[in-house]
C-alpha cells in the first residue's frame, strides 16, 4: 500500500502577489488617513463656526447697545437744548426783576412783577435719563466699545449729569426761600400752583402787590444770587450740551463702520 504524502508548500509569494497586497495595504492606509482628515476638518470647521456664530451674535448685541446709546443721547441732546431757552427767559425775567427793586424807583403794574416772578421761577430740579448708559456701566460692557474718547466720555456722564441735578436742586431751594420770604413779609401773597410744577402751568401764579415787592430791599439779594445761579446753571448746560453732541458724533461713527 502506497501513501501519498501531501506536502504543505507555503502560498505563493511571487513579485505580483506580493505587490498587490502592498497595494491593498497602502489603500486601506490612505483610506483612513482621509477620513481621519474629513474628521479633523469637520470638527475645525465646526468650531470655525461657532465662532464665526459667536462673534456675529456679539456684533449685534455691541450695535444694539449703541444705538439704545445714541437714541438717548439724542433725546438728552434735545431736552438740554430746550433747558438752555427756558434758562434765557430766566435770565430775562432776573434781569428786568433787579432793577425794579428799590426805594426810589417806580412802581410797575402788578400784573408785570408778578409775570416776572412766575417766569422767573419756571425751573425745578432737572433728572436727565441715563438708563441706557447707566446699563452699559452695569453690564461691564463698556469694555466692548473700542474709541478711547467714547468710552471716557460714557463712564464719566453719570458725574456730569449728577453735577446738573444738584445744581438745579440749589435753584429750586433758592426759589423755595424767596417764596417763604414773600410770605412772611407779604400775607397777601397768592400762590395759584405748587412751585415744583410751576413749569406745566402758561399762566402765571402769583399775585402780589407789585409795591410792596418793589419796597423789599431783600428781594434785591434774593434775586441777584438767582441770577447768579442761573448763569453757573446754563455753562453746566451748555457743557452737557456739547458732551451730548460729541457722544453723538462718536456713537454715529461707530454705527457707520
Amino acid at each position: 500500500m502506497h501513501h501519498r504524502w501531501k506536502v504543505h508548500r507555503p502560498p505563493y509569494t511571487g513579485p505580483e502577489i506580493l505587490s498587490e497586497r502592498k497595494d491593498r495595504a497602502r489603500s486601506t492606509l490612505s483610506r483612513g488617513l482621509v477620513e481621519f482628515v474629513v474628521i479633523v476638518v469637520s470638527i475645525l470647521a465646526a468650531f470655525g463656526l461657532d465662532t464665526w456664530w459667536d462673534t456675529q451674535v456679539e456684533i449685534r448685541r455691541v450695535r444694539a447697545q449703541l444705538e439704545t446709546l445714541h437714541t438717548e443721547f439724542n433725546t438728552t441732546r434735545e431736552e438740554l437744548s430746550g433747558l438752555l431757552v427756558r434758562l434765557e427767559s430766566l435770565r430775562t425775567a432776573v434781569a428786568a426783576i433787579l432793577p425794579l427793586v428799590g426805594p426810589d424807583t417806580d412802581v410797575v403794574p402788578t400784573d408785570s412783577i408778578n409775570y416776572l416772578i412766575d417766569r422767573s421761577f419756571r425751573l425745578g430740579t432737572v433728572e436727565l435719563k441715563t438708563g441706557s448708559v447707566q446699563a452699559l456701566l452695569a453690564s461691564g460692557d463698556l469694555v466692548s466699545i473700542e474709541n478711547p474718547l467714547l468710552k471716557a466720555l460714557i463712564a464719566g456722564w453719570p458725574a456730569e449729569v449728577s453735577d446738573l441735578r444738584a445744581q438745579t436742586r440749589l435753584m429750586e431751594a433758592n426759589r423755595e426761600l424767596i417764596i417763604d420770604d414773600l410770605h412772611d413779609r407779604l400775607p397777601t401773597l397768592d400762590v395759584t400752583h405748587h412751585t415744583g410744577q410751576m413749569d406745566r402751568y402758561p399762566r402765571s401764579s402769583f399775585s402780589v402787590s407789585a409795591e410792596g415787592f418793589q419796597r423789599d430791599m431783600r428781594m434785591e439779594g434774593l434775586f441777584a444770587n438767582r441770577g447768579m445761579m442761573v448763569e453757573d446753571t446754563d455753562q453746566i448746560v451748555a457743557a452737557l450740551h456739547q458732551l451730548a453732541s460729541h457722544a453723538l458724533q462718536l456713537l454715529q461713527a461707530e454705527l457707520d463702520e
